[in-house]
């Protein structure tokens, strides 16, 4: 089972906020997509490619200590899940937004994709769900993926380079798509969590799933 670390706190500003003592910030040119391979994220489903979103969506949980959640403003008495007695952290399960947010991005993905997939590759959400269940899955994921990016407005500029008007477009300019940016190391983030995440009692080893 992996190690324990319990968390506290919400805000990203102080020094209770999760994975705080995780984040370190590097500043690079975003790659332009439409000029680019692939980043082994897109493209024809394949076993490389889902291996690639597992990797990045499929980490641990973390505990977060009882007097901490009312700084997630919760309580107790709302009857969360507790961190198993195995743990060495006293507290609740908690997820971390960023890698929910990855989860649904990837379930667009697998969406859009979907009559591409072989058999055995198909998604469980797909697999194993009516179309209802996967459409109300696919609306919960694209409101998530709304409400992340509006509550973490990137206000970054991109420029706009000059160029002759394509045919069937008035416009005369091209986005510069690879703008300069200030970003969190998200490597970083994946092997703290991974390292000092612990596993819910329904993913740990010997356990039915």
């Amino acid at each position: 089972m992996k190690g324990s670390h319990a968390y506290s706190g919400v805000s990203n500003d102080d020094n209770s906020a999760p994975l705080l003592e995780a984040v370190e910030y590097e500043e690079h040119d975003w790659t332009d997509t439409f000029s680019m391979e692939s980043s082994g994220f897109t493209g024809t489903p394949s076993k490389q490619i889902e291996a690639k979103w597992k990797s990045i969506v499929e980490v641990p949980s973390v505990v977060i200590p009882p007097e901490r959640l009312p700084s997630l403003n919760r309580s107790a008495e709302q009857g969360f899940l507790p961190a198993s007695s195995n743990s060495s952290a006293h507290g609740y399960l908690a997820g971390i937004e960023v890698f929910h947010h990855l989860h649904c991005l990837n379930v667009l993905r697998q969406y859009a994709w979907r009559d591409s997939y072989p058999e055995e590759l198909l998604p469980s959400l797909f697999k194993y769900n009516s179309p209802l269940v996967v459409r109300a899955h696919v609306d919960h994921c694209t409101e998530t993926v709304r409400l992340a990016l509006m509550c973490n407005a990137d206000v970054t500029p991109y420029l706009l380079y000059e160029k002759e008007a394509e045919p069937g477009s008035k416009v005369p300019a091209r986005e510069d798509f690879q703008a300069f940016h200030k970003c969190r190391k998200f490597d970083r983030l994946l092997d703290w969590v991974n390292t000092n995440g612990v596993m819910p009692p329904w993913l740990q080893k010997g356990n039915p799933t």
